[in-house]
């Protein structure tokens, strides 16, 4: 453990002796990254949170982080830089985390719902299929692979040896015609029920 005394020789120093000196597992060192950084990466966390508490807990999941990787400190030129994408990286994860636990529950409660509910959903389903099967063989094809296998344009274009632009116009066409088709028969359905 480091004396107070100790802790004040440690402000003196610049961040990169202070991240190499941590590599070297220099607790005093570390702790000073730690108070020169800890309030930028609260308020970066807080600015995609919104929430004190996960935004305190975030900070410390960072420098937990840092310290469980101090050994890659001596390749960096850039500790401020690395630790903004360290943190912004934790915080994507957390909220990509919530997002699937929140569709999770929000399949589950869709699993749940009633006979009626779910003729209503496939019944949609149907006449999405449809609407897909009346666009020509190749917007069908373009929106198959943007759509359904998550292809960007640039690799539909280069699978179908078409340009980017021809790929960009044959999904426009087969979007407004899909709308098209599924206004007129969604409605019907909506009138049904």
């Amino acid at each position: 453990m480091f004396s107070f005394t100790e802790m004040e020789n440690y402000t003196s120093y610049s961040e990169k002796e202070l991240f190499l000196m941590t590599a070297e597992n220099d607790e005093a060192a570390f702790r000073q990254l730690y108070d020169r950084h800890a309030s930028k990466i609260y308020s970066i966390a807080f600015l995609y949170l919104k929430s004190a508490v996960l935004s305190q807990d975030m900070v410390q999941e960072v420098f937990i982080k840092v310290w469980l990787k101090r050994k890659e400190l001596y390749d960096l030129d850039n500790f401020s830089g690395w630790l903004h994408i360290v943190a912004k990286n934790l915080i994507i994860s957390h909220l990509r985390k919530k997002t699937f636990e929140a569709e999770s529950i929000m399949k589950d409660a869709k699993d749940k719902d009633n006979p009626e509910d779910h003729y209503v959903n496939k019944e949609t389903a149907e006449i999405i299929h449809d609407a897909i099967r009346q666009l020509s063989p190749r917007q069908q094809q373009v929106y198959k692979m943007g759509r359904e296998q998550g292809m960007p344009h640039s690799e539909i274009a280069k699978e179908l040896n078409i340009s980017q632009e021809t790929v960009k116009e044959h999904m426009k066409q087969a979007l407004r015609n899909m709308r098209t088709y599924l206004k007129e028969h969604l409605g019907i359905l909506i009138f049904l029920f």
